[in-house]
């Protein structure tokens, strides 16, 4: 994940606020995601920003299990059905064998 602020003129004092709106961009594998600030102070937008981070960090892990436990199944599934193409193969050599032989 990449966090980037686009449009963000610091301002010469924390004090007071910001005059423009600040958008946060976060650039996730899956996309892009902005996050448009009103004026605020930097310290406001850094919580505002962290806060985020943390959100999206929890997501990014839950979506990450939810796809290794899909992984998982998979494999499996695909596993089940890779030895029973090789049982039905033994079978047909079996079959195969038997009719040469007659």
């Amino acid at each position: 994940m990449q966090v980037e602020v686009v449009d963000y003129d610091t301002p010469e004092e924390e004090e007071g606020g910001r005059e423009e709106s600040c958008m946060l961009q976060l650039c996730l594998t899956s996309g892009l995601i902005r996050i448009e600030l009103p004026p605020c102070t930097d310290r406001a937008a850094a919580q505002v920003s962290v806060h985020a981070l943390a959100e999206l960090s929890e997501r990014c892990v839950a979506q990450e299990n939810v796809m290794q436990m899909q992984q998982n199944t998979s494999n499996d599934a695909l596993s089940l059905l890779q030895a029973e193409l090789e049982s039905e193969r033994a079978k047909y050599r079996e079959v195969t064998f038997a009719a040469r032989t007659m």
